[in-house]
């Protein structure tokens, strides 16, 4: 099994949402630990990446809060595909 050998799956289409999901009240903060996260944590966005593989295959991906779209614009027209 030599990883070199493996074809990866090109991607074909490619759609990226940015949404937000805010938090239950209190539940980014508690009095057991306090407020360890920023106040505006649950407002900041998050984008969901979706690829639509070559092989038939959907993947799903998720980009960490405070990138917005387009600050990640840029690298997603990197992506192979």
């Amino acid at each position: 099994f030599h990883t070199s050998t493996l074809a990866m799956p090109r991607i074909q289409h490619l759609t990226a949402y940015e949404v937000v999901v805010p938090a239950r009240p209190g539940a980014t903060n508690s009095e057991e630990y306090g407020n360890f996260l920023s106040h505006e944590w649950d407002r900041m966005p998050i984008c969901i990446l979706e690829a639509r593989l070559a092989d038939g295959l959907t993947a799903l991906g998720e980009v960490g809060r405070e990138h917005s779209l387009a600050s990640l614009e840029p690298w997603l027209r990197q992506l192979p595909g």
